[in-house]
């Protein structure tokens, strides 16, 4: 009996003693969910997404930029098939991929993505120097989009080739989806004929505000500035290089339809173009609604997208400074005008007004660093100096006010406020460097 019982012990402490062990996390961390994606670090997880069909339809964050060219040309496994295209999202967090190359002169539907399906999403997301071969319907980023869509996304530099026909820059064909604030600059692509700056085949897809400025070589005909083969595609302030392309016009099989514009190399450097075209554009005399494009100034390169730089920097110049501290005040506490906040009483709010408003933070009436001069929210002063205090000094150190709420950055992609953990992360940018 007393055998027995041991037995029944020694099996209880050994059942405990695995049921403690924690499970290995898959991928970097996550759930896979909307609200904990799976979490990408490395090369080597981003190679495990293709590797599990069944993770297909889950949610990924890339959270650092990565190289791929560890990998030889037949070693990376692409992701979603035709089969089972990809139905997740996947979300770049503005973090690029460089050096993804893949060759094979037979596939068909080549990518990092191969096919999108409905609900796949993949978005601020960048390639950086892609080196992609395939057979047919071909694109850096993704084969073919089924459904679902590309978002404010990008590629630049490196080669997309098709040993035979239908290749695209950023995609192969979008014909059942959408292509919607992205960009292909300096990537060459190449195929015998049907050959787009952006994408090969738009036949019924939806591209808006976005640009291709790129060579494009199609020795059989066809080649397309922005589109191979898309006179049906519907196309909404698009434009395409007309000297960098080398060919004559932004659709290969026709006529430019309306929405899609061939502009010089200097015009599509200049931020009146894209501002024209109302592209949410931030340029030097113009703040956007949300903050999608970039352009601070005109003559040095095309416009890029604001998820590629930091999350703080709202505002041109470039570089999170105090013209950027000045937006995100002025979007915290928008609606408290009227203040006095001045003081140093010199008629100048300037950064020697900050730190002696720095000083009195959270003090109150009574307190031995408490001024009736910093107290400036609501308007006469309340007895408490605090966040409420550093939004009015900010609306008057610009003199300029917004109602957008492009300074909502904690956590990634926005709550709906702009509070202390924006401000957490704001100051956390500016520290780190511009």
């Amino acid at each position: 009996m007393v055998k027995v019982c041991l037995a029944r012990l020694y099996l209880l402490v050994l059942l405990i003693g695995v049921s403690a062990v924690p499970c290995a996390a898959k991928y970097g961390g996550g759930a896979g969910t909307t609200e904990e994606p799976y979490l990408i670090y490395t090369a080597a997880e981003m190679n495990q997404i293709g590797a599990n069909p069944l993770d297909w339809d889950e949610h990924f964050a890339l959270m650092a930029d990565i190289n791929l060219s560890v990998y030889a040309p037949d070693q990376f496994n692409l992701i979603g098939d035709a089969s089972k295209p990809f139905a997740g999202v996947f979300d770049g967090r503005g973090h690029i991929i460089s050096r993804f190359t893949y060759e094979s002169s037979v596939a068909v539907g080549v990518g990092l993505f191969r096919f999108l399906d409905e609900g796949g999403i993949v978005k601020n997301l960048g390639l950086s120097e892609p080196n992609v071969t395939g057979g047919v319907v071909v694109g850096a980023l993704v084969g073919s989009v089924y459904a679902g869509g590309v978002e404010n996304c990008w590629v630049t530099g490196g080669s997309v080739d098709a040993m035979f026909q239908y290749v695209g820059g950023l995609a192969g064909d979008i014909s059942g989806g959408t292509v919607i604030n992205c960009y292909v600059r300096g990537t060459e692509v190449t195929g015998s004929l049907l050959v787009g700056g952006l994408a090969a085949i738009n036949d019924g897809g939806v591209v808006v505000n976005s640009l291709a400025a790129n060579p494009v070589l199609a020795p059989g005909g066809g080649g397309g500035g922005f589109i191979g083969q898309g006179s049906a595609g519907i196309y909404a302030d698009c434009f395409y290089d007309t000297q960098v392309s080398g060919v004559l016009t932004g659709i290969g099989d026709g006529n430019d339809p309306c929405g899609l514009t061939g502009e010089s190399t200097a015009n599509l450097q200049q931020a009146f173009t894209f501002a024209d075209a109302d592209w949410d554009i931030v340029t030097s005399d113009n703040r956007a609604v949300r903050n999608i494009w970039r352009m601070c100034e005109g003559g040095i390169d095309y416009p890029h997208l604001a998820v590629e730089y930091l999350s703080a920097d709202f505002a041109c110049p470039d570089g999170v400074d105090a013209f950027d501290l000045a937006v995100f005040a002025d979007e915290w506490m928008v609606e408290l005008l009227e203040a006095d906040v001045d003081f140093g009483l010199d008629h100048y709010v300037t950064f020697t007004d900050w730190a002696t408003l720095a000083a009195a933070w959270t003090s109150t009436i009574g307190s031995a660093d408490y001024s009736v001069h910093v107290d400036v929210a609501p308007a006469g002063g309340d007895g408490v100096i605090d966040g409420q205090d550093v939004g009015v000094f900010v609306e008057f150190w610009l003199d300029e006010g917004s109602g957008y709420l492009t300074a909502d950055i904690e956590p990634y992609g926005g709550d709906g406020v702009v509070d202390f953990a924006d401000f957490a992360a704001f100051a956390n940018q500016w520290l780190q460097g511009n």
